[in-house]
């Protein structure tokens, strides 16, 4: 598997990460998994994960908690967070934190989850394509005012003895003229 299909998946309910679990193996999706937001980050740490699903209500750190921990050093990693109905206000405080999406437990569709989650490692996929596209350009043009600086200099001074050409004299010659007349 390769590293964009992995994903952490943070609940204190080991049937739920279990259940998630399989599902999103499934989907072929590379699954780790840990029980609480203390143990995610010391995964996160060692191997950064494109997509991490967390619960919002577990006991010490809490899923809005993780959130802002990771999104605070991984910018380009996405968070889906699960909730129950009864927490929606912590469900909305975590989109506002930004989560990717949240999806409300029990699970209707096991579809839904697999197409969230493809959805959100995509979106990482095309930010870190983006990024190196950016940095090929500031490469390029990197390249190109280079090669514009050295073909201005060809245009105006002589290739064997270094000193200007006659393009160059007849120009500098016009402007003052120019500048004299005004």
């Amino acid at each position: 598997m390769g590293k964009a299909n992995r994903i952490l998946i943070v609940d204190d309910e080991a049937r739920f990460r279990s259940a998630l679990s399989k599902i999103l193996e499934d989907c072929g999706y590379d699954i780790t998994m840990a029980a609480s937001g203390e143990e995610a980050l010391s995964h996160f740490e060692k191997h950064p994960y494109p997509l991490l699903i967390t619960d919002i209500q577990m006991p010490g750190m809490s899923g809005i908690q993780l959130l802002n921990a990771v999104k605070s050093g991984h910018n380009e990693c996405e968070v889906i967070v699960t909730n129950s109905y009864a927490y929606l206000e912590e469900a909305i405080e975590a989109m506002r934190a930004g989560a990717y999406d949240c999806l409300i437990k029990p699970f209707k569709d096991p579809e839904v989850i697999c197409n969230t989650a493809h959805q959100a490692i995509e979106k990482v996929r095309l930010q870190v394509q983006n990024q190196s596209l950016i940095e090929a350009l500031k490469q390029h043009n990197k390249a190109l005012e280079s090669a514009n600086a050295r073909l201005k200099k060809m245009a105006t001074h002589d290739g064997l003895t270094g000193l200007y050409n006659h393009r160059y004299l007849q120009d500098s010659l016009s402007a003052e003229i120019n500048r004299v007349k005004r």
